[in-house]
């Protein structure tokens, strides 16, 4: 009588034990990015031809943040430190909460 419900103790633990790992295995993909599908953003910086199309000086460093249909720069930064080079190009869409 007593081996049975000592069998059946360690069968529920190994369950519970399988089902803890189970749910901390599958949370902890969801917190790591997938590499291979990923889209890394890779900023963008003006050509010498685009800086003179401009007339800005050729030894600035300037990232382009949008181009319009055809190719041409549309929206541009100047970065100044390495700090001021935008990574998350939608939050450039995103209305400014002045409130805050």
């Amino acid at each position: 009588m007593k081996k049975k419900q000592i069998l059946i103790i360690a069968i529920l633990v190994l369950v519970v034990a399988a089902i803890i790992f189970a749910l901390l295995f599958n949370n902890r993909k969801e917190i790591m990015p997938d590499n291979g599908n990923e889209n890394i953003y890779q900023p963008e910086f003006m050509t010498l031809e685009e800086k003179e199309s401009f007339s800005l000086p050729e030894e600035s460093k300037i990232q382009v943040l949008k181009r319009s249909e055809d190719g041409g720069v549309s929206v541009y930064k100047i970065i100044r430190s390495d700090s001021d080079v935008v990574t998350d190009l939608e939050a450039i869409d995103k209305p400014i909460d002045y409130r805050n």
